[in-house]
């Protein structure tokens, strides 16, 4: 009773803190205004397409609304020291302390390859944040090396949330093996946290809208790319009907409990990250 107690008290206090993603689209800021309150932290992505400026404009209009914004520098995108230091001005005199660092797919890059070289130039501009994020990718990226261990001298480990918890996340759901997209799964655990943003009334519109997976044609082990709106006209991947408040709360436990298990294990941290040399 008390390991749940005090799993339902980290699981609350995750969820009050929980943060929103959005794209800087045109109508993106009217709908935050609408729906999301003003004491939610916003994290602004960025895009080659639309322009690293799209994303700071944004950001400072939501700070200017009271919400704590943190927008993407994609790394990739920044021109040089001399622009990441404009930055950081600017975001410094809207009161933003964090940001989040990834790589970004600019192509070709300016002054900055990879996140960790502007990490670097951050640290040279004096450190102006208090809280970086940065990225990580368990199955790899096709910019990365692979080699922040050997470079930090540091223990790294990454992880996806439904890849580790996996095997929690099946023995919860009804209808599915796996965590799809805004399915039984994910329909359940905003249920359990937002109930007011989910229209359960029109769940039955997914199963109308989908068509037929890879693995529905051919099994296992194949993979094909293929859009959202391909797999499903709606956006919807899996059976959100089956979702309820409750199974989203056992989902939040489950997952958490998975993941602590897993980062709290010193084998982990102890494992040699290269061969040590035979004299």
């Amino acid at each position: 009773m008390r390991n749940k107690t005090a799993s339902s008290t980290t699981t609350v206090r995750l969820l009050e803190n929980a943060r929103y993603e959005v794209l800087p689209t045109a109508s993106i800021e009217a709908k935050l205004l609408e729906h999301v309150p003003l004491d939610r932290t916003i994290t602004v992505t960025a895009s080659p397409a639309k322009g690293l400026a799209t994303t700071l404009d944004l950001a400072e209009r939501l700070a200017r609304h009271g919400y704590t914004a943190v927008p993407h520098l994609a790394a990739r995108m920044i021109r040089d020291r001399a622009e990441l230091a404009e930055i950081c001005d600017r975001l410094a005199g809207l009161g933003i302390t964090g940001v989040f660092v990834p790589a970004g797919d600019a192509s070709p890059p300016g002054s900055y390859p990879d996140a960790l070289t502007l990490l670097e130039d951050l640290a040279f501009l004096g450190n102006p944040f208090s809280h970086i994020g940065i990225t990580g990718y368990p199955e790899s990226h096709p910019t990365i090396t692979d080699d922040l261990t050997p470079k930090l001298e540091a223990a790294i480990v990454q992880f996806t949330y439904w890849y580790t918890a996996a095997a929690a996340i099946a023995e919860i759901l009804e209808t599915q093996t796996a965590l799809m997209h805004a399915c039984e799964a994910e329909t359940s655990m905003m249920l359990a946290v937002r109930p007011e943003l989910v229209a359960m009334h029109r769940a039955a519109l997914a199963k109308a809208n989908s068509t037929p997976d890879v693995t529905d044609v051919v099994g296992g082990g194949v993979y094909r790319w293929r859009t959202i709106g391909a797999r499903s006209s709606s956006g919807v991947i899996g059976n959100p009907e089956a979702a309820t408040a409750e199974k989203g709360e056992r989902l939040f436990e489950a997952i958490a409990s998975a993941l602590a298990n897993k980062l709290c294990n010193t084998e982990l941290w102890q494992l040699p990250w290269q061969a040590e040399r035979i004299e």
